[in-house]
């Protein structure tokens, strides 16, 4: 694999921007996972078999998160930081902190799935803020990759 000498493996990969390859990753499976967690975190039953790998899952996806965006401020950084993406670099920056939200929320469903006794109001308020988080973090993720497929593909498409 080449990678770019000057500012390493979150610059460039082959010669490609590094960004448009991990954002596709981030902004499918990011929301896809806090779906699960939200449908998880209402089946307190399943919280035993589910909490464990999905905290895995979204420690993963949050990593992948922050890469995506250190990813895109070197990209922003290399097109001279065009207007057109500014909206998307505000929106973008805070993916991978709503992320690190929903690894919260999974690390707990999985300290509540070892204690031995019946759900109660505690795993009822933790599906509650889960549920509010994940679709958070949904909203988010989508605004952010529809506004920069806008920035990249929007002058495209006004041009055909």
């Amino acid at each position: 694999m080449e990678l770019s000498s000057n500012s390493g493996i979150l610059d460039t990969i082959l010669g490609l921007p590094t960004h448009p390859l991990l954002v596709h990753g981030a902004v499918v499976l990011l929301p896809l996972t806090a779906l699960l967690a939200a449908w998880v975190a209402w089946r307190p039953s399943a919280w035993v078999r589910a909490s464990a790998p999905l905290t895995a899952l979204t420690v993963a996806l949050a990593g992948l998160a922050f890469a995506t965006a250190q990813a895109g401020e070197k990209l922003a950084a290399r097109l001279g930081d065009p207007e057109r993406i500014h909206a998307h670099e505000e929106i973008g920056e805070r993916v991978p902190l709503l992320a690190v939200l929903l690894v919260i929320c999974a690390a707990a469903m999985w300290a509540l799935s070892r204690r031995q006794t019946q759900p109660g109001t505690a795993e009822r308020v933790l599906a509650l803020v889960t549920t509010v988080v994940a679709l958070t973090v949904m909203v988010w993720t989508i605004r952010a990759g529809h506004t920069g497929a806008e920035s990249v593909w929007g002058p495209v498409v006004g041009n055909l």
